[in-house]
């Protein structure tokens, strides 16, 4: 597939291009397209906790957090749509976001020992972040204890089920017409973050609103773009040095370690400053042809 514009499906814009969206948004109603996209992500979700449960390695944490990530990204535009029920929320969401969180703790550390050691901060500093994490790993094993992945994603898909039949009963839009929609708002959200960001709270916003956007690409139309990788990462990756910077002012370190994470930073952000100006804004999988 090619991607287009964003105008309307069979409509043209004033260049004479015909944009047409892919077939597997253009077709059905969307209410079968979200369940079919949330059921999608029932078993790598499965299989992540699983495997977390088994063991909280670093590859385990980061893996089950990924697949979680993707279905609450997903989650999160059913909930916009009137899939959520407030005993489904407390039953099945609640505890899913709370194993959410304890992961990110968790990797959170992971990823400040890795940082901690690539700028050779001292050893007691290392030490003390390994302490920690051993601390969110038991918080994490202790939450794990409580569930059953099989039991989870079992419940859910009985539950996603009877909520589109019910659903299904209302609501006749293509998906195209309403993840466009999402998208647009989206973007707009996005480019106004980005035009302005240079602090690091106003970056994490930024790098926040691309992640949204990301997943509704990837995830509800499967396109998955370089460029929003690109930024998301590098944004990532800034964050993750701003909250090392903090721990590290809190317990003296050598002024090389402080020097060795601004030049890191300062990479990072000029490359950032030269991938905001690529970002795909309308960007849509479908063709888009010349008007007879």
């Amino acid at each position: 597939m090619t991607s287009g514009n964003s105008t309307k499906p069979g409509n043209g814009d004033s260049s004479g291009i015909v944009f047409e969206p892919a077939p597997h948004l253009n077709e059905g109603s969307i209410v079968e397209y979200e369940l079919k996209t949330a059921l999608a992500l029932q078993s790598s979700m499965e299989e992540g906790l699983q495997k977390l449960k088994k063991k909280t390695s670093k590859e385990h944490v980061h893996k089950s957090r990924v697949a979680l990530r993707r279905w609450f990204s997903v989650w999160s535009l059913l909930q916009e749509e009137g899939w959520d029920s407030e005993e489904f929320s407390r039953k099945q969401m609640m505890p899913l976001k709370t194993l959410l969180k304890a992961m990110g703790a968790l990797r959170d550390l992971d990823v400040a020992i890795d940082k901690a050691e690539l700028l050779q901060c001292t050893s007691s500093m290392i030490k003390k972040l390994r302490r920690r994490r051993t601390k969110k790993e038991n918080v994490l094993s202790e939450l794990l204890k409580g569930i059953s992945p099989l039991g989870i994603t079992q419940e859910i898909e009985v539950y996603l089920h009877c909520r589109a039949e019910v659903m299904g009963k209302t609501t006749k839009l293509s998906p195209y017409e309403v993840l466009d929609e999402y998208l647009k708002r989206q973007e707009q959200k996005v480019k106004k973050l980005a035009r302005k960001a240079a602090t690091p709270e106003a970056l994490h916003k930024t790098r926040l609103g691309i992640k949204k956007w990301r997943y509704l690409l990837t995830e509800c139309m499967g396109l998955t773009n370089f460029d929003l990788v690109n930024a998301q990462t590098l944004l990532g990756e800034m964050h993750d040095l701003d909250r090392l910077e903090l721990m590290l002012r809190k317990r003296k370190q050598p002024d090389d370690v402080f020097k060795r994470l601004k030049t890191a930073r300062a990479e990072l952000f000029r490359e950032w400053m030269r991938t905001r100006d690529n970002l795909p804004y309308g960007l849509r999988p479908g063709i888009s042809t010349l008007k007879a």
